[in-house]
């Protein structure tokens, strides 16, 4: 036991076989002890903390005295034991402030939601055990600039700041730094959902499919290049997105609902005159309640 674990207050933490319910510290960095061999559902959700504020009158200006009130409980890091062989579906949903994380060689899997809306994590750093990861759990994350994964993990492999599962040339995860490297054959459903600082993404030419909610709300993302093999474009894949003017490939025969929902009048899709038929009846069609896709449509 490292001298870390060892100033570790137990006390803070909810622990019940093995599998860590809940997290009720105030600690900005946060140990979790060993022999912990799950994190489980919500661990880390909404913890929240006590800080005191000087109340002021607004009328004079005046203090009213110290006053305390609870806030969301700001988690910058939090250290992962190499006893843990799973984290649980929203483990550390909008744990807003946490910067890095290191998944260790022992987590085999990582839930849906798991770490949704850690806003300002920048660097993820994967074992080499990890097989299998829950939908979304990586979304939603507007600076994430670095993803990195041990050599030996057989499922994933980095490169180009990109995850890419290995069974599929599938990429997973992508980043805000992120090349997307040659070979790759689809971008996963919310590869890069709301990354905030993508002006700019190349996809290479190897890829077939473009996932559900892909580029979501990638809203500083003003150019991009269809591949000339694409055959699906996923639901969602592009709402959001400020992008000038995109072409759909001759190659596409399927377009998933909304994918291009809130385009705007000053945005331009072109589109084989072919297809204009199924354009209209489909690929445009407002499928539920909320504004059709108002970007201007040219048939070439």
């Amino acid at each position: 036991m490292t001298k870390m674990q060892k100033e570790i207050n137990m006390n803070e933490f909810e622990i019940k076989d093995g599998v860590l319910l809940k997290y009720h510290g105030e600690q900005e960095d946060v140990v979790i002890p060993d022999g912990v061999t799950a994190i489980g559902e919500g661990a880390f959700r909404w913890c929240k903390t006590t800080e005191e504020y000087e109340d002021i009158c607004d009328r004079t200006l005046s203090s009213l005295g110290w006053k305390t009130r609870t806030v969301d409980l700001k988690i910058r890091s939090v250290t992962i034991p190499n006893t843990v062989t799973s984290i649980g579906v929203k483990a550390f949903y909008e744990c807003k402030d946490l910067k890095e994380i290191t998944i260790p060689n022992s987590v085999v899997s990582i839930g849906d939601d798991a770490f949704y809306r850690c806003l300002w994590l920048e660097n993820l750093i994967i074992g080499s055990g990890l097989k299998s990861i829950g939908k979304g759990a990586f979304s939603a994350i507007r600076s994430l600039e670095s993803i990195s994964v041990v050599a030996d993990n057989p499922t994933y492999r980095s490169e180009g700041n990109c995850l890419i599962r290995k069974a599929d040339n599938c990429l997973a995860l992508g980043s805000e730094k992120s090349v997307i490297p040659d070979g790759v054959e689809s971008i996963g459903d919310r590869a890069f959902q709301d990354r905030k600082y993508l002006p700019y993404i190349n996809i290479p030419d190897t890829v077939t499919n473009i996932g559900e909610s892909a580029f979501y709300d990638c809203e500083t993302l003003k150019s991009l290049m269809l591949p000339p093999r694409l055959k699906s474009i996923g639901a969602y894949a592009f709402t959001y997105c400020r992008i000038e003017e995109i072409t759909i490939p001759d190659s596409v025969t399927n377009v998933g609902a909304l994918a291009f929902r809130w385009w705007r009048e000053n945005q331009t899709i072109y589109v084989n005159h072919a297809q204009s038929e199924k354009w209209d009846k489909l690929w445009n069609k407002n499928r539920e309640n909320g504004e059709l896709c108002k970007a201007k449509i040219v048939y070439r």
